[in-house]
């Protein structure tokens, strides 16, 4: 039961980390340079994406209000590839 959790568990962080990655290169295309906020799902999602993301809470519109900056978007994208494609995430 525990394996079957953490491949799970690998799966969404995969999506989440994919999801990132198509909003960091979506605020590039349209001229943003990658700075990107959001609004996670849950208090889980918004410490994810704080601590691996390097996102800042800003918590004003939604109390999972999130914002990833420039650099950080940049240092994703090096750490990480993802080549956009009609994949179903």
């Amino acid at each position: 039961m525990a394996a079957v959790k953490q491949k799970k568990r690998g799966q969404v962080n995969r999506s989440r980390t994919k999801l990132v990655l198509i909003a960091a290169q979506k605020s590039i295309e349209y001229g943003f340079d990658g700075f990107m906020y959001g609004f996670a799902a849950d208090k889980e999602l918004l410490e994810h994406y704080v601590n691996v993301f390097n996102g800042e809470y800003i918590g004003v519109l939604h109390p999972y209000q999130f914002a990833i900056d420039e650099e950080n978007a940049a240092k994703i994208m090096e750490v990480y590839d993802y080549e956009w494609t009609d994949e179903e995430i």
